[in-house]
């Protein structure tokens, strides 16, 4: 069996903060990034590879997976509603707690260390 050489594992480098600022700003455009808040610049950073669309301030670029979970969000909210309105209170929680069950299914599905246990049983 062939063995990883230590060259496939690549050193993590120690980038300073006006590097990853520059980063963003080359990834997302003129967004407001502020010094007190390192938690929002290595999460853009950490971000900075993925795919981006137009975003509402001219010149920036916003996540896709965001304003798409967004959407998604707004729909859920207004199918919900007119279930709602429609078929009362009772039938909204039922398809709300149907929804809520096969997210959970699908986020258990989806994690490494949940197929592995169920490889295992």
């Amino acid at each position: 069996m062939p063995t990883k050489s230590s060259n496939t594992i690549k050193p993590r480098t120690k980038v300073d903060y006006n590097t990853k600022l520059a980063a963003i700003r080359e990834s997302f455009g003129d967004i407001p990034l502020h010094p007190d808040e390192p938690e929002y610049v290595r999460f853009m950073y950490a971000r900075r590879g993925l795919a981006t669309v137009p975003g509402v301030k001219k010149g920036s670029r916003d996540l896709r997976y965001v304003i798409e979970a967004q959407d998604l969000q707004a729909a859920v909210c207004e199918a919900l509603d007119r279930i709602r309105t429609r078929d009362g209170e009772k039938i909204f929680q039922e398809v709300a707690a149907h929804l809520i069950d096969g997210l959970r299914t699908m986020r258990s599905e989806t994690r490494p260390h949940a197929r592995r246990r169920d490889r295992s049983a």
